[in-house]
C-alpha cells in the first residue's frame, strides 16, 4: 500500500529488485493512494497496463485521513506500506487534530492487523515541522507501535551545504538510475536528500 503514490516510484523499485534477484514474489498487488486524480490519473492507466499478470495495480483518489476508515473496516492487509512525501505535505494542508487522529488510526492498523515481519517505510524530505517539513511525524507514528525493530536513515543534500542529521548517513546520495536525457526540461533531482524511517513489525 502506498499512501501518497504519485507516479508509484516504489512499485518500479519493487520490480527493480526482482529483476535483480533481491526480492522475489510471483504477483504483486498494489495499492496506490494518492489525491491528486487529475495530475497522476494518466500515468496510472500506464501503469496498470505494464505487466498485467505480475502486477495488479489498483489507485485511489481519496484523502488517506478519510480513507482510513475504509481501509480498518475493508481489512486488506499489506505486508508492506510506503509514505511517500506523505507528513510533510500533511504538516501543510492538513489541521493538526486530523493528523494526530490518523497517525493513531494508522497505528492501530498496523498493531491489529498487519502480520509480524512486515514492513513500514517513511520517506520525506528532511526537515522538521518548524522549517516546513513533517519529519517528527515518523517518530510520532514510530511510538504508536506495539513492538518494532526500527532504522532512521538521510542522505547527504548537494543542494545545501549542511543538511539535518537524522539516523545514519547514506554512503552515497547517488540515484540508481541515471534521469534519461529528455527530462532535462523538468529539471529533476540529480541526487537523493530526503530522510528515510524504516519500521519492521516484530513478535513480543
Amino acid at each position: 500500500m502506498s499512501i501518497g503514490c504519485g507516479p508509484s516510484t516504489d512499485l518500479f523499485a519493487l520490480d527493480y529488485l526482482k529483476e535483480k534477484g533481491l526480492y522475489k514474489f510471483d504477483t504483486l498487488k498494489f495499492r496506490g493512494i494518492d489525491s491528486a486524480k487529475e495530475v497522476w490519473m494518466h500515468i496510472h492507466k500506464q501503469i496498470k497496463k505494464y505487466n498485467e499478470n505480475l502486477y495488479k495495480a489498483n489507485f485511489y483518489y481519496e484523502d488517506i485521513t478519510e480513507l482510513i476508515d475504509t481501509i480498518v473496516k475493508v481489512k486488506w492487509v499489506p505486508d508492506l506500506i510506503v509514505f511517500q512525501y506523505v507528513f510533510s505535505d500533511m504538516e501543510k494542508h492538513c489541521p493538526p487534530d486530523k493528523l494526530k487522529s490518523f497517525i493513531s488510526k494508522i497505528g492501530s492498523f498496523i498493531n491489529n492487523d498487519m502480520d509480524p515481519n512486515t514492513y513500514i517505510l517513511l520517506n520525506d524530505i528532511n526537515l522538521s515541522t518548524q522549517y516546513g517539513g513533517g519529519r517528527e511525524h515518523f517518530d510520532t507514528l514510530l511510538s504508536q507501535i506495539d513492538v518494532a525493530h526500527y532504522r532512521q536513515y538521510h542522505f547527504q543534500n548537494n543542494k545545501y551545504q549542511s543538511h539535518y542529521n537524522y539516523g545514519i548517513e547514506y554512503e552515497s546520495n547517488s540515484l540508481v538510475l541515471k534521469n534519461p536525457s529528455y527530462l532535462g526540461d523538468y529539471s529533476p533531482y540529480t541526487s537523493c536528500s530526503s530522510a528515510q524511517l524504516i519500521i519492521k513489525k516484530v513478535i513480543e
